[in-house]
């Protein structure tokens, strides 16, 4: 049986899309995980079933901080402990999405002889699949513009998401999910998602615009672990929740009539297999909103900055609700961009380098 590593963490960004593979992959492999320790990723990994191991691992920062003179001595480790690791393992395959712990797995299980893959989300290349490049043997993009980052290795694909448990939750009864967090059962239901570890920024401008929605629907606020903000309203209109498991996101996504959300790739995927209406509040001044940008243009969202006029998300929210064919065009569009059936699926790349030489 060939033997898969995989490896991320930090965010749940970079986790998602390889539990997917995974999934699909089935009991054809064994699987492994190294990540790290203090990220969100142990839970989400073990509760797949998927054996995990956290290592050493230094954030690969492009800004002055103290910690720069630290973190290149904890990736010495990480790579130490991974390049044992994958001595004793001997991992065929090794399939990374990012993530600063990711480069010296990556780089250990190639001196063991182990196949690459990575897995590039967001339009940018991120820096830890760059300095993973030499390494691979094919990277999976999903935007037709990050293609020429990569060279002959890249390939398009389509986003890769856990479309069984997508599936699974459409069976979801809404009034009983609501009822669950205590919600009122007779109002269209909001889902507000910073992504695996929450967003203070889009936090705050949901707390602001609570006002205006208040008594027209029901908000479900997924705020990240330690990011709720006081003044939260205690009404069965609003209910805040640090972090929802991938199987409540999944029925929090099949049965929410408008989602406000963080434009990571990892969230953003799982939202366009659901096909529903999202308004963007990228991350100022960074990856995201180059992200935001593609969708948009593509008219599959819309979008709302972090600094705007609460009322203008509240405005768009409500506008949503109450024109609910117009939105969800934008959501069957979001679903064509993102989730398609064009382009090679993560998963056949993986099989076909796993079984490259037989």
């Amino acid at each position: 049986m060939k033997k898969v590593l995989l490896t991320g963490g930090g965010t749940l960004g970079s986790v998602v899309p390889l539990i997917a593979l995974a999934e699909e992959l089935g009991n054809r492999c064994q699987y492994y995980w190294l990540g790290t320790a203090e990220g969100p990723e142990r839970a989400v990994v073990t509760d797949a079933g998927i054996s995990f191991q956290a290592i050493r691992a230094g954030k690969l920062r492009r800004y002055l901080h103290w910690r720069n003179f630290v973190d290149p001595f904890l990736s010495m480790a990480g790579f130490v402990q991974a390049w044992q690791f994958c001595r004793k393992w001997k991992p065929d395959l090794v399939v990374s999405a990012g993530g600063f712990v990711a480069v010296p797995v990556v780089w250990a299980a190639k001196m063991c002889g182990a196949k690459v893959l990575l897995y590039q989300l967001d339009v940018r290349p991120g820096l830890a699949n760059r300095l993973c490049l030499k390494a691979a043997n094919k990277v999976a993009v999903v935007w037709p513009q990050t293609k020429a980052f990569f060279g002959d290795k890249a390939v398009l694909g389509r986003a890769q998401v856990r479309r069984a448990l997508h599936v699974q939750a459409r069976q979801t009864d809404a009034a009983g999910f609501k009822q669950q967090f205590s919600l009122r059962v007779e109002l269209p239901l909001v889902l507000v998602t910073g992504g695996g570890t929450g967003a203070q920024g889009l936090n705050k401008l949901l707390i602001e615009t609570l006002p205006d929605l208040i008594g027209n629907c029901v908000v479900l606020h997924a705020t990240g672990k330690g990011r709720g903000l006081s003044g939260q309203p205690d009404t069965p209109d609003y209910r805040a929740i640090d972090f929802l498991s991938q199987e409540q996101m999944a029925q929090a996504l099949a049965v929410s009539a408008v989602v406000v959300s963080r434009a990571g790739m990892g969230t953003l995927s799982e939202l366009s297999y659901s096909a529903k209406p999202v308004i963007l509040v990228p991350l100022p001044d960074s990856h995201q909103e180059e992200n935001a940008d593609l969708v948009v243009k593509a008219e599959a969202a819309i979008l709302i900055k972090q600094g705007s006029d609460p009322q203008k998300l509240a405005q768009a929210i409500l506008l949503f609700i109450r024109k609910q064919p117009d939105a969800q065009e934008l959501g069957d569009r979001l679903k064509k961009l993102l989730s398609g059936e064009e382009g090679s699926s993560l998963t056949k790349l993986a099989l076909d380098l796993l079984h490259e030489g037989l």
